[in-house]
Parts: structure tokens; C-alpha cells; sequence
């Protein structure tokens, strides 16, 4: 991807974020609709004074739109091959809800080296299609912490800063496996703090009974552990 195709997907997936389509936005920006089209579609260089004017319109930081990060051809170390979440710059996060009894699918983009030190992340939650993630229902971004057995993820929605995750991730031995975490966030309908487990993969993992298992707490040695601590964790 070019820089140029990079910030076009950025303007794209923070134009459809709010809802606002080809027309609508191109009226707030005095552009025609082709050429925002272009713009998305990195087929026209969008110009610094354009960019302000696309970052205020949809209420952003120019930053968001050029996190632009040259991809790193470089062999990587046997450090990073060990490291579950730094053998791929795109992961499928899995949960399942008991109200709605359905799965929810992720997409977790780790965009590497940034100047800062950090990897920035950029969560699609909630997606219907893993070929097209960035058409999610909500997103967040922020960055990603590296420790010997887990990583930390924080991250906060952009339009709106109260609602924030902060997750825990176990890193795993067998790397071609999957990582099992813990999210901690707001509940949607009820509005108050929670807590549910997760499944991270480098693949699009079948929605079936073994991975809603993984997901559950329902079997009696998971509760009984549970009650015996009175902590829930990521088993």
C-alpha cells in the first residue's frame, strides 16, 4: 500500500464511521464527489491544506489520517518470530455474548514502528465481513505494550473518549495457536464497567461450538475457580 492508498482508506474509514456518505461529505468539504472518490481511493495526492480541511470536517486529528508507517523488509529477530503478536500486522479478535447468543469478530491492525517507540493498533469491532474489516460497527485506537508472557492494549474510541478497552492477552508458546485475553470496557446496553473473555488469531477461525466453548465461562471448574478467587480470568 502507498501513502497516498494509506491515508485514502484512513479518510474512507473515518467518513464511513460517521455515516456520512460520498455526497454528504464532499458538500462539507467543497469537493465533488468523484474527487473524494479519488481521495479514498489514493488516486489523487491529497494536498496538506485538503487534509486540514478533511481532519476538522470529520472532527479528527491530521494524525489519524497519516500514521503512515514504511513497511519493515527487514528480516525479523528470533525475538519477534517467538512473539505471537509480532508475526503479523492483522489479527482476528473472537468474543461470544450470552444475551444475544452470537459471536462477535474483530479485526485488530498493528501498524509497526512507530517514531515514538509504541505500535500503534487500530481496533474494527464488531465486523461482517473479515475481507472488508474497516466497515465495523465501532472503533478505537491506541497502542500496544509487549511483556515476556502477555500484551497490554489500551485504546479509546475516537469520537468518543469515555468509551475505552483496555485489554490483557496472554502471549502463547505454540505461536501458530491462537492467544486468549480479557477486554475490560463499558457495557453498551447497561452502561457500566465489564469484563469478557476473547480469542485472538492470525486466521478467520470457524464460528462453531469448540470456539464458543473457548469463549464461555460455563463449565463448573471455570465458575468454581471464579468463586474460589473471586477474580475472573482468561483460562
Amino acid at each position: 500500500m502507498t501513502p497516498s492508498e494509506h491515508v485514502g482508506s484512513r479518510i474512507r474509514l473515518y467518513r464511513t464511521q460517521r455515516h456520512l456518505t460520498l455526497e454528504t461529505f464532499s458538500k462539507m468539504i467543497s469537493r465533488s464527489p468523484s474527487t473524494v472518490s479519488k481521495y479514498e481511493s489514493g488516486k489523487i495526492v491529497v494536498d496538506i491544506e485538503t487534509l486540514f480541511e478533511i481532519s476538522a470536517a470529520l472532527n479528527i486529528s491530521i494524525n489519524q489520517l497519516v500514521d503512515y508507517t514504511k513497511p519493515d523488509t527487514s528480516a525479523p529477530s528470533q525475538n519477534i518470530q517467538d512473539n505471537f503478536f509480532k508475526q503479523s500486522n492483522l489479527y482476528y479478535m473472537y468474543s461470544f455474548f450470552g444475551v444475544d447468543k452470537q459471536f462477535y469478530v474483530c479485526a485488530l491492525e498493528i501498524v509497526r514502528n512507530q517514531k515514538d517507540g509504541e505500535d500503534k493498533i487500530i481496533l474494527y469491532y464488531d465486523i461482517s465481513d473479515t475481507k472488508n474489516y474497516s466497515n465495523s460497527s465501532y472503533l478505537y485506537t491506541g497502542y500496544i505494550d509487549y511483556f515476556d508472557f502477555h500484551v497490554t492494549m489500551k485504546m479509546e474510541n475516537p469520537y468518543n473518549k469515555g468509551d475505552q478497552l483496555f485489554i490483557y492477552a496472554k502471549t502463547p508458546f505454540n505461536t501458530n495457536g491462537a492467544a486468549r485475553g480479557l477486554v475490560l470496557g463499558l457495557s453498551e446496553s447497561l452502561r457500566s464497567p465489564c469484563s469478557f473473555k476473547v480469542i485472538f488469531s492470525k486466521t478467520v477461525l470457524k464460528e462453531d461450538s469448540e470456539l464458543k466453548k473457548g469463549l464461555s465461562i460455563s463449565t463448573k471448574d471455570v465458575i468454581a475457580e471464579i468463586r474460589r478467587t473471586n477474580n475472573l480470568m482468561g483460562y
